[in-house]
């Protein structure tokens, strides 16, 4: 799976993570909250698509809807 910054379509794969739960895009800074997808660092309304997650008995599930 390739995470795309919405901004330009850029991986985020090698995007940096912040103590405050963001990833930063490497490409134009982007910060975008992993919990919501809110871009943090800008107004112009960029989202991150998120998904459910849970670890149970060692397993890690994610909810796609």
């Amino acid at each position: 799976m390739n995470m795309e910054c919405p901004h330009a379509g850029k991986s985020l794969l090698k995007g940096n993570c912040t103590e405050q739960n963001e990833i930063i895009c490497p490409f134009h800074s982007f910060k975008y909250d992993m919990t919501s997808g809110n871009c943090t660092n800008n107004n112009e309304g960029f989202r991150l698509k998120t998904f459910e997650t849970k670890i149970e008995h060692n397993q890690f599930y994610i909810k796609i809807d």
